[in-house]
């Protein structure tokens, strides 16, 4: 069997949630206004 599994910390879920950097992030940001 394996080594037992350890309860979640707020580092394993920050790291679950982390991301890269993406061409996204380096886009001008535009407002979307359906009215207009």
């Amino acid at each position: 069997m394996g080594q037992p599994r350890r309860p979640a910390t707020l580092a394993d879920e920050a790291r679950s949630y982390a991301h890269g950097p993406s061409f996204t992030d380096l886009l001008p940001w535009v407002e979307y206004l359906p009215d207009s």
